[in-house]
């Protein structure tokens, strides 16, 4: 499993609002980013996975300016959905005058960022009422999604691995239903408008990308005939062959994994220990009766 990853349109609000259009917004050391997901009533309601679309303020004169500079209508930022990229490149070959016109129409904002740039200082703070929606959803368990061994061989001799990763049908319908529910909420409440720049064909769904949460193979459960590893991330049937990382989670949920891999972690090296200890304690006598 991973977590599908997608930037999936734009958001135009209607006022601004810290939160929502500051491109780093800080909390003492650490910057926060605006998220909207669906209540557990939703879901139910739905019946559909976790998900989440985060807002990333952008600067349109800024792509705009850029887009110029670089004399290509590529655009700046990295899009998960090619298709999505593609056709806001080819869009954008028709405005050329546009981006001209809004670059031109506003001579302070390139005073501004050429003071900025000449003097190393941060345009984090500055406010836009334009968001990239980021897109990221969690993913159902699916037999069919698997790591194997391949016949390729690597410079030492080891079978490379192969990954087949697939989406299922929940997958796909969680992500489009969500958006389509978090956009007219969006609007409703008069917070601005979403526009989603997903498109449901095969091609697509096949250029979605991962977060690089690696989740599953090594699933844990209680029974052996359903996963690989028990409660303890023991292997079953093997009594010193441990594991503990995001390869033992049942399924993927939508939040990062990596707070919940340390803990596993902790937890299996606070075990070890014990058992270590214990069995240190008992050494000498077990060396005494064989003497």
């Amino acid at each position: 499993m991973e977590h599908p990853y997608l930037i999936s349109g734009k958001a135009e609000l209607s006022n601004s609002a810290e939160l929502y259009t500051r491109i780093k917004f800080p909390v003492g050391e650490t910057f926060l980013a605006t998220g909207l997901g669906l209540s557990k009533e939703v879901q139910e309601r739905e019946q559909i996975l976790n998900f989440g679309l985060r807002l990333l303020a952008i600067d349109e004169w800024l792509e705009a300016y850029k887009r110029l500079r670089s004399q290509t209508q590529q655009s700046v930022r990295h899009k998960a959905f090619p298709s999505i990229a593609e056709g806001r490149k080819n869009a954008g070959k028709s405005s050329t005058i546009a981006d001209f016109i809004k670059v031109a129409s506003r001579p302070d904002r390139f005073a501004d960022r050429m003071t900025k740039k000449l003097f190393h200082q941060s345009m984090a703070a500055r406010q836009f009422n334009s968001c990239d929606t980021h897109l990221i959803g969690e993913q159902a368990p699916n037999p069919d999604s698997r790591v194997t061994l391949s016949r390729d061989r690597d410079k030492l001799g080891m079978n490379r691995v192969q990954l087949d990763w697939r989406l299922s049908p929940i997958d796909k319908y969680t992500i489009a239903r969500s958006q389509q529910l978090i956009a007219a909420e969006f609007e409703r409440s008069g917070l601005g408008k979403i526009h989603v720049e997903l498109t449901d064909d095969e091609a697509t769904w096949r250029s979605v990308a991962g977060s690089y949460h690696h989740i599953g193979t090594t699933r844990m459960s209680s029974n052996p005939r359903e996963g690989v590893v028990d409660e303890h991330c023991q292997v079953h049937g093997i009594h010193n062959l441990y594991v503990a990382g995001s390869s033992v989670f049942p399924t993927s949920g939508l939040s990062n994994p990596t707070l919940t891999i340390v803990a596993l972690a902790i937890r299996l090296a606070d075990r070890l220990k014990d058992r270590l200890d214990n069995s240190a304690e008992i050494s000498p006598a077990v060396a005494v009766q064989a003497l």
